[in-house]
C-alpha cells in the first residue's frame, strides 16, 4: 500500500508511481557528462523524463533569479511505473544511476523523492518548472496535502495559456529507500509541484501570469516552509516518454 496522503483524499487519482530524482553538480561545467548519464537511464520500461536547468532562464525573461533558497538544482530524472505496482524497478534503476554519476554529483544538495503522482491538467511543453516543497513543520501530511491538491492546484488551473500541472506527493518511507538506493542526502520532500510549459510560455509569458505568480506565492505560505524549498527556474526537458 502505498504511504503517500494522496490515497486519502476524496476523488483524488493517482496516475502512476514515480521517482524522481534533483541533482547538484559538483561542477557545473560538466553538465554535458551528467545529462548523458540521465539519458542512458532514461531508456526504462516505463515512462521517463529528462530535464536540465537553466540557472538564466528568469533572467531571459525579463525577471529576477529566485531567492537561493528557490534556487534550481542542475539535472532531474523522472521514471514511472503502473500506479499500484512495486518499487523495485525504480530502486534498482536509482542504485544503477549511483554508479553513473559517482564524483559528478554533490549528493548532500540533491534529493529522491518516490511516490504517487496526480494529474492536474495535462500538457506538453519543451520547459518544465519544478518546486520541491516541504510544509510548516507541525502541519500534518494529509492537511498539506488537501490544501496543495484542493486548493493550491485552482493557480495552477488557472495559468494563463494552460500548461500542463501536476504533483508528486512523496511515500516517505520509499524517498528514503530511493534516496538510499542513488546515494543523494535529501529524503524528506514532502511534494513537487511541476507546470509543463511551451517555449512561448516559458519565454513570453502572458502579463497576467506575474499577478497570478504572486497569489500562488502568498497561498503557498500558508503550507510550504520556503526557506527549506528549492526548485523554481526553468528546466529544458531533453528527453520525454510518456
Amino acid at each position: 500500500m502505498s504511504g503517500s496522503p494522496v490515497g486519502s483524499l476524496p476523488g483524488a487519482t493517482v496516475s502512476a508511481r514515480k521517482l524522481q530524482l534533483h541533482l547538484k553538480l559538483l561542477d557545473t561545467d560538466r553538465l554535458e557528462e551528467l545529462k548523458a548519464a540521465l539519458l542512458e537511464a532514461s531508456v526504462f520500461p516505463g515512462s521517463s523524463r529528462v530535464a536540465v536547468f537553466d540557472h538564466d532562464a528568469l533572467a531571459a525573461v525579463g525577471g529576477e533569479r529566485p531567492p537561493e533558497a528557490f534556487g534550481s538544482l542542475d539535472g532531474y530524472l523522472e521514471l514511472g511505473i503502473a500506479a499500484g505496482a512495486d518499487d523495485t524497478p525504480l530502486l534498482d534503476a536509482a542504485a544503477a544511476l549511483r554508479e553513473r554519476v559517482a564524483g559528478l554529483i554533490d549528493a548532500s544538495a540533491s534529493a529522491a523523492v518516490l511516490g504517487d503522482e496526480t494529474v492536474i491538467r495535462e500538457g506538453d511543453g519543451e520547459f518544465q518548472l519544478f518546486r520541491a516543497i516541504r510544509r510548516w513543520p507541525g502541519l500534518a501530511a494529509d492537511q498539506f496535502a488537501y490544501h496543495l491538491y484542493f486548493v493550491h492546484s485552482l493557480y495552477g488551473r488557472l495559468s494563463p495559456g494552460r500548461p500542463g500541472y501536476r504533483f508528486l506527493f512523496s511515500d516517505p518511507d520509499a524517498s528514503v529507500r530511493a534516496a538510499q538506493s542513488a546515494g543523494v542526502a535529501i529524503d524528506d520532500v514532502d511534494a513537487v509541484a511541476q507546470l509543463i510549459r511551451t517555449r512561448e510560455l516559458t519565454f513570453d509569458p502572458p502579463p497576467q501570469q506575474a499577478g497570478l505568480q504572486e497569489a500562488t506565492l502568498t497561498d503557498g505560505a500558508l503550507i510550504v516552509d520556503r526557506p527549506r524549498c528549492f526548485g523554481g527556474t526553468a528546466a529544458h526537458v531533453v528527453a520525454v516518454n510518456d
